[in-house]
């Protein structure tokens, strides 16, 4: 389990970070921080629901790793990217980790509610 969590969070790093820090769709790289919010958000709490079949401790999972990466992400920005640190892309990543947290809540119980 741990491996996994490592896993997605060096994945959302990379995913998060560019070389220059610079955007690249848009002129402040808010659409940017979102999706990369997203999907670290939603593979975590994926994968954790699909390992412990707990839909809040994957989504609390998912959104902390989506926090972490950004604050991390946020905090290299001046000493690995040289780019500026943002209040406002790390609050675009928060808030697109927790739409992205949210694809557990469709997800079925691989548990059957008839075997107990």
């Amino acid at each position: 389990m741990r491996l996994i969590i490592l896993s997605a969070l060096l994945i959302g790093l990379f995913a998060n970070g560019q070389l220059s820090a610079q955007p690249i769709i848009s002129k402040n790289g808010y659409p940017e921080h979102f999706v990369a919010g997203m999907i670290i958000g939603g593979t975590v709490s994926y994968l954790t629901f699909r390992k412990t079949d707990n839909k809040v401790k994957s989504m609390a999972f998912g959104f902390l790793a989506t926090v972490s990466i950004g604050a991390l992400k946020e905090w290299a920005d001046p000493v690995i990217f040289n780019g500026t640190r943002s209040w406002k892309d790390f609050q675009y990543t928060a808030l697109g980790g927790v739409v992205g947290v949210s694809i557990v809540l469709p997800l079925r119980s691989r548990r059957g509610k008839g075997s107990g």
